[in-house]
């Protein structure tokens, strides 16, 4: 319910959302799984998190973090910021 309702919530309550499904294994996975169709969630994570995720001792959630913030959309996204003079996410 928190990931469908994501978008009705302003950002203070998105980042609490946000660390209470990274708080345990089966939220995480399911975050992680939901952003392949909500994008948005993706922006959402930080770069610390992403770089938690990715290096997770769990390797179902290291691949699935791996997948989602290494996909083309996302690195295109940097690749504008580093056009535009920003550092990136």
């Amino acid at each position: 319910r928190l990931i469908a309702s994501w978008t009705a919530h302003g950002p203070r309550l998105r980042t609490e959302i946000l660390q209470v499904l990274l708080s345990r294994r089966a939220w995480t996975v399911a975050l992680l799984k939901a952003m392949a169709d909500e994008p948005q969630l993706i922006a959402a994570v930080d770069v610390t998190q992403r770089q938690r995720l990715m290096a997770h001792r769990d390797e179902a959630i290291a691949k699935l973090a791996s997948e989602r913030f290494t996909s083309e959309g996302d690195l295109s996204l940097q690749q504008q910021r580093e056009r535009k003079g920003g550092i990136g996410p």
